[in-house]
């Protein structure tokens, strides 16, 4: 069965500009489900051979994990590490679904949210893709001193729909024009049966009753409802994120704790213990503590980073729920990550 990202969301624009994040041009920022648990990084480029060995494909390519097919621009490749495509030069195109109706959600699109979130729009049209209906919003972006163009596609039906979005750098001559061209390829069935964990870059077997929720870019959700985000903000719910590109971890501990003070909705955050841990052959550490969520209320927050062997990227799984269920959710969360595995 597949499970698709649901409302509430703050607004479309707040979306857009976090998904920005998580499609390579940014140096951090959290999934709007509230987790903090999408890794800060830029996404790993290709090898320019690998990029110039890509032929040009003209038919459409399914994304794995989504109901989205469309022709990738010349020179791009699938990504490794969110659903979509990337190139050797930083460009990415990356997919994400929400359960909403087209109609509701692209009243979120406003100039003004986009902007606030560093994305200044140069243009804003109504097109058609696919015999639907669509948004297709242009403009740019700063991140880490570089500057990013931005090409956005929102389109979708009555029930489901794709947020498309495209980040190149501004110093890539003729990545614009082949970017918005294949954005317009969009082919969006939400009734396609798929697998939805194909896009992620793992396997996780979530003890009970925790179940899988969903996927957004990178990222796996796991919750006691089954759905993103969950029903009840404080129900037990483990993220899991591998992370985006080479990031280089030197001391574990605090890069781990730097984390989880990261994650979104909640603050005061205090460890209570630190353990070394091994998961699937990667060493790491396992933090327990406490947070202040946005409402007010206590919770038992819980964190494994574990670094690849290499030393330059992590896994990140970040769970949190209830003070009075801390014991339980301890157990389930422990028996979950230990079942984590790299796919290969």
């Amino acid at each position: 069965m597949t499970r698709r990202l649901r409302a509430p969301w703050p607004s479309l624009a707040m979306f857009v500009v976090l998904l920005s994040a998580c499609g390579g041009t940014t140096a951090s920022a959290a999934p709007p489900v509230g987790t903090g648990t999408s890794a800060p990084s830029p996404t790993a480029s290709l090898s320019p051979s690998a990029a110039a060995s890509a032929s040009p494909v003209t038919a459409l390519v399914d994304i794995p994990g989504s109901h989205v097919r469309m022709v990738p621009p010349q020179g791009f490749v699938p990504a490794t590490d969110f659903p979509g495509f990337q190139s050797a030069d930083g460009s990415s195109i990356l997919v994400s679904e929400l359960a909403r109706s087209y109609s509701e959600l692209v009243k979120d699109l406003t100039v003004d949210g986009l902007a606030s979130g560093g994305i200044s729009v140069t243009s804003k049209t109504d097109v058609q893709v696919d015999g639907k209906a669509a948004v297709l919003v242009e403009g740019a972006q700063t991140s880490n001193g570089a500057q990013f163009g931005k090409i956005l596609l929102v389109t979708g039906t009555t029930k489901a729909s794709v947020v498309i979005t495209g980040s190149y750098p501004l110093s890539a001559a003729g990545v614009r024009q082949t970017m918005h061209d294949a954005v317009l390829t969009v082919s969006f069935d939400p009734d396609r049966v798929i697998d939805p964990t194909a896009g992620l870059r793992f396997t996780l077997t979530p003890a009970a009753p925790l179940r899988f929720a969903g996927a957004f870019a990178n990222t796996g959700s796991y919750d006691t409802s089954g759905t993103i985000p969950a029903a009840d903000p404080m129900e037990p719910s483990l993220f899991v994120a591998p992370s985006l590109g080479d990031t280089p971890v030197a001391n574990v501990a605090a890069f781990a704790k730097a984390r989880l003070e990261q994650t979104v909705q909640i603050s005061n955050v205090k460890v209570g213990a630190a353990t070394a841990v091994t998961v699937a052959g990667l060493d790491g550490v396992e933090l327990i503590g406490t947070a202040t969520h946005q409402s007010g209320a206590q919770v038992f927050v819980y964190q494994v980073l574990l670094v690849q062997q290499d030393g330059t990227g992590y896994v990140l799984m970040s769970g949190r729920c209830r003070i009075a269920e801390q014991d339980k959710c301890l157990t389930m969360f422990r028996s979950s990550v230990a079942t984590y595995a790299a796919k290969p």
